[in-house]
């Protein structure tokens, strides 16, 4: 735990030490990082989807029929 804290205060010491400007781009990178991260993870977990194209607009344009001459 003293390595994580000692890290993290390393971390803190540097990026006070920056300008404003950089501060910021350095926040929206990790940011950034973050997100692509969390995305990857969740891709990951995605089933691949079987259901073709035309299945899906075959479905939808019954749908469509029957609503019309409902």
């Amino acid at each position: 735990m003293d390595f994580t804290t000692n890290t993290a205060a390393k971390i803190k010491d540097y990026v006070e030490a920056l300008p404003e400007r950089d501060q910021k781009k350095l926040l929206s990178a990790l940011e950034r990082k973050s997100l692509m991260d969390r995305a990857k993870r969740l891709n990951k977990s995605v089933k691949k989807n079987t259901v073709s194209m035309q299945e899906i607009c075959d479905v939808v344009n019954d749908v469509r029929r029957k609503r019309k001459s409902a």
